[in-house]
């Protein structure tokens, strides 16, 4: 890892510096690798069965608009191979980890992205006995926007949900 943005400019910054430092390790355990030719950029494949279906980007080097000691934490996004399906259970992954993550402008803000109504992201532990269900609910439930009435059209009382 490299003590400087996205676009060289150092982080001066010990208290972020450390934060992004931290962050790194708990990819590494996670089975992300660091990019060679881009340090600071964190990937790792995705596969099923042996078939690798997907790629998975952390990016700790802040973009060309927010510099990464504004907002010290990292962007995730995917490789246009990758499902939704199999990028929200990886997000959860990180969550569930304790890293702050940022999503794309177009996931968070644009009204057909799918974190527009989200004010959080489902834990994936069922309330009821505590087992985690990260591989049994539909997440497909996030997918496409218009988060709340999905939920309100499948009966999921939106105020007694267990988020993150």
């Amino acid at each position: 890892m490299i003590r400087q943005n996205k676009d060289g400019k150092p982080i001066f910054s010990d208290k972020v510096w450390n934060q992004i430092l931290e962050y790194g390790k708990m990819l590494e355990k996670l089975g992300y690798e660091e990019s060679k030719k881009s340090p600071n950029l964190f990937y790792k494949n995705l596969t099923l069965k042996d078939e690798k279906i997907g790629i998975i980007f952390v990016d700790l080097r802040g973009t060309d608009y927010i510099p990464i000691w504004e907002r010290p934490y990292p962007i995730v996004y995917h490789n246009e191979y990758l499902k939704f399906i199999d990028f929200i259970k990886e997000v959860v992954r990180l969550k569930r980890l304790g890293i702050d993550i940022r999503l794309s402008f177009f996931d968070k803000f644009e009204p057909e992205g799918w974190a527009f109504f989200l004010k959080e992201i489902p834990i994936g532990i069922c309330k009821r006995c505590g087992k985690d269900i990260i591989e049994e609910v539909d997440w497909t439930v996030l997918e496409n926007g218009a988060y709340n009435s999905k939920l309100q059209n499948n009966s999921i009382d939106i105020n007694n949900s267990k988020l993150l």
